[in-house]
């Protein structure tokens, strides 16, 4: 009976165990095999050490096994085993967003360290990695969330070095894996790539099998293609002259040398070294574009034959070339027909290692030559650059000279680079949509903060306030918010951040031009949706913490702004009024009722109990009292169309008179076209005077404010209602009469109902659109200019009006 029961247990323990090897098949599917998967045999199971790194068969003693697996979107983590044990994973707790890597020891055949790179923010500690990676070490890659934002030029160079064939082509939200090994041939890593498309995110992708090392064919620091390199039994010479062409013999310890350009592209380029032509017509490694030739110095030997068509072709296998000339190896370059149309920025940083001074300098059928040598210290003085003339060949280079076995650098300066902006250039050239911005004769300016010239405002608290910028979708708009904020003189750039819907990803390259703090949110719905989780998310951002200790107050910028030039001088002089004054909640920089005629005064600034939105500096206590917590139910709507807010003195706006942002149009698709047109596209003023100081802003302040429409009320000439019988918005020219521009007065009218005040309304031409109140009211008075008078529009019940004894006095 015991051995019965014993063997039931054991069966059961049996049936557990496949029913656990089955959820983990299924919890873990396996792709199709492996795109090149190194070969080798099976052997019989051993001990599996990694539940997650089970794979189907086991490897020869000389094999290994892997497992490596992508993310899939942000929930699903990537996976890395390697030789049956588990190195990265979301169990392990060493997995970041971008790239995750695992480095093997190709001698030891064991993971020396693990770790993810965040190439969503930033490459350079990726770079770093990989120059540091000794030769023949391993890597095995796993993408996830997102890995290609910031994955620049350099860092996929250095990744081809490992032989990967695909990373050029990493885009967004791309899944991709890679085994590679550093100096493997070009091509030759075992890797996938699968492009989001359409989705969210790409689906996940995954190799397993068995890893034979070295992975591939090696080559000396990463071999390119015979086509376009030859290499020492492979080089040619087309012909032999001695000290080629030069008339006396070059003295000892030097090189003969004829480099010749080319006149044109039906002539061909010619590099003579030590009496022999490696480059001339004939020769495979010769023609269009870059030709190349390396050679030892000490001994004189021609190391690499090469050429690079950099017109029609991109720079990657020239960059891998250049990263991989060894020290003190001499570089003889001459350009022939027109190599400037895709040689990299990278390439020409490469090039000015190797002693250019002039790389940068090159333009369309340039001609160019240059004898170099890594590791040079400075710049060579052989080098020649000559420019094309109405889109002719550039004249022709002809030099026959002696060059030292080992070349000196000049300490001298480089010419001034003709793109001074070349990370707005590099921008322009991934982004076409920005076309004002990239256009040629924008591309050299300059990207930097508006200096303070007014030394009253340096240390001003205003600069040390974080300011929001929530962006839409529009990628002129937010351009055109980040230009005009940058134009603020004081504007510090570590207080800037811009939050952006994931969807518009491109953003984080723009804003990166910019210095400013870039945030990625989930993806909404709707505007209003992303501006609720803006402002809940903007008090507490550690990297605020960093310049300021915790702020009370936040400027916030909505979409598609243009910024007046005293935007934040504005702000800077009502924030001690902001600060004094409890009833009110926040300074607004737009005036819904700012139409062209209506506003006129920028050292003017009223109160409203109505919140304009658009561009504010809004009151933490505030946000906490009413806003945290209520974002979606008091201010789902747009903020132009009025939020659900507490009244009773407690959400008072300071308004300019002139406004200090402008609101580019919106397209008209937000279902309110009639809306749309009063509030964006009739003309408005914004001002354009560059430090206007405000007038009596310390009237701002709650009673000493009602105190001055008060006294306004008492001293104004007072129009009747009936004065105005007739008139419209069409019509409103007959008002210049009652309302003399020189008279420079304060005038009254009283309204009865909010129906006469539509009527008032309309009358001046202020915001009026059907099923929406007035706005701007402060305690049932509007305020405005007209024809650089005060007006004021007076309920009858409203608490200034008793301040007359007679209202109805009329003026004559």
């Amino acid at each position: 009976m015991a051995r019965k029961l014993g063997g039931s247990k054991m069966m059961l323990a049996c049936v557990c165990l496949l029913l656990l090897l089955l959820l983990l098949h299924q919890m873990y599917p396996r792709s199709a095999p492996a795109v090149r998967v190194a070969q080798d045999g099976v052997e019989a199971p051993g001990m599996i050490e990694d539940l997650l790194c089970i794979l189907e068969e086991t490897c020869k003693s000389k094999g290994y096994n892997y497992r490596v697996a992508s993310g899939d979107g942000m929930d699903i983590f990537p996976v890395i085993c390697f030789d049956k044990k588990l190195v990265m994973s979301e169990e392990k707790q060493n997995i970041g967003r971008g790239l995750n890597i695992a480095f093997i020891d190709n001698k030891s055949k064991t993971v020396s360290k693990a770790r993810s790179f965040d190439t969503f923010q930033d490459d350079a500690e990726l770079i770093e990695a990989l120059q540091n990676t000794p030769d023949h070490w391993l890597i095995i890659v796993a993408c996830y969330d997102e890995c290609a934002q910031r994955l620049g030029i350099e860092a996929r160079t250095l990744l081809q070095k490992f032989g990967s064939g695909l990373v050029k082509e990493l885009g967004f939200r791309d899944s991709y894996i890679m085994i590679g090994q550093k100096g493997l041939k070009l091509g030759l890593a075992i890797e996938k790539l699968e492009h989001k498309g359409s989705q969210e995110f790409a689906s996940r992708v995954e190799l397993s099998g068995c890893l034979t090392i070295p992975v591939g064919a090696m080559g000396p620091k990463g071999s390119l293609d015979a086509k376009v390199v030859s290499e020492k039994k492979d080089i040619q010479i087309a012909s032999r002259l001695d000290n080629c062409g030069l008339a006396d013999p070059c003295p000892a310890g030097e090189i003969s040398m004829h480099i010749y350009s080319g006149v044109d592209h039906n002539d061909h380029p010619q590099i003579c070294i030590d009496g022999a032509y490696y480059i001339a017509k004939g020769i495979k490694n010769s023609g269009r574009g870059l030709n190349i030739v390396t050679l030892n110095g000490t001994s004189r030997q021609v190391l690499k034959v090469a050429t690079f068509d950099t017109y029609a072709k991109d720079s990657t296998t020239l960059e891998i070339f250049l990263v991989n000339i060894m020290n003190e190896e001499i570089v003889v370059i001459v350009s022939f027909d027109d190599s400037s149309k895709k040689l990299s920025d990278f390439a020409k940083s490469l090039l000015n290692d190797l002693g250019s001074s002039q790389i940068q300098n090159m333009q369309f059928r340039s001609q160019w030559y240059m004898v170099g040598m890594k590791g040079i210290q400075g710049f060579t003085k052989y080098e020649q650059l000559e420019y094309s003339k109405d889109g002719n060949w550039a004249p022709l280079i002809d030099r026959k000279f002696c060059i030292p076995t080992k070349i000196k650098g000049q300490t001298v300066k480089p010419d001034p680079l003709i793109i001074k902006n070349k990370s707005k250039k590099d921008f322009c050239d991934r982004h076409v949509e920005y076309t004002d911005f990239c256009d040629e004769s924008h591309l050299d300016d300059g990207i930097f903060p508006a200096p303070q010239t007014n030394p009253a405002w340096e240390n001003h608290a205003i600069f040390s306030i974080p300011i929001v910028v929530v962006a839409g979708l529009s990628h002129t708009g937010l351009q055109m918010t980040l230009e005009t904020l940058m134009m603020q003189p004081g504007i510090n750039p570590k207080m800037v951040v811009v939050m952006f819907d994931e969807n518009f990803a491109d953003a984080v390259d723009l804003v990166a031009l910019f210095g400013f703090h870039v945030i990625r949110l989930l993806s909404s719905n709707r505007y209003s949706d992303q501006f609720a989780k803006s402002i809940d998310a903007v008090w507490d951002l550690s990297f605020f913490a960093k310049e300021t200790k915790k702020p009370d107050k936040v400027i916030v910028l909505e979409e598609d702004l243009i910024l007046a030039v005293d935007f934040l001088s504005y702000m800077g002089q009502l924030l001690s009024t902001l600060e004094a004054d409890d009833t009110v909640a926040a300074v607004s920089a737009w005036n819904v009722n700012g139409y062209t005629g209506l506003s006129s005064d920028p050292t003017l600034v009223i109160r409203t109990d109505g919140f304009p939105g658009l561009g504010f500096m809004l009151k933490r206590s505030f946000y906490e009292k009413h806003l945290r917590g209520h974002m979606e139910t008091c201010c789902i709507n747009r903020s132009w169309l009025g939020w659900t807010l507490p009244t009773a003195n407690s959400t008072d706006i300071l308004v300019p008179d002139v406004s200090r942002v402008f609101r580019l149009p919106p397209d008209g698709s937000g279902g309110n076209d009639a809306l749309l047109e009063e509030l964006f596209r009739r003309e408005r003023v914004t001002n354009s005077e560059p430090s206007p100081v405000l007038g009596s802003v310390h009237l701002l302040v709650n009673k000493k404010y009602d105190a001055l429409i008060e006294k306004l009320v008492q001293s104004a000439r007072v129009i009747t209602s009936s004065q105005l019988d007739g008139c419209s918005r069409e019509t409103g020219s007959q008002l210049v009469g009652l309302f003399p521009p020189a008279s420079r007065s304060a005038f009254l009218v009283y309204y009865g109902s909010e129906t006469e005040l539509r009527r008032l309304c309309r009358c001046f031409g202020l915001f009026s659109a059907p099923d929406q109140p007035p706005k701007g009211l402060y305690k049932e008075v509007l305020r405005f200019s007209f024809n650089n008078n005060q007006v004021l529009l007076v309920s009858s019940q409203s608490v200034f009006a008793q301040a007359r004894s007679d209202p109805s006095v009329q003026v004559n």
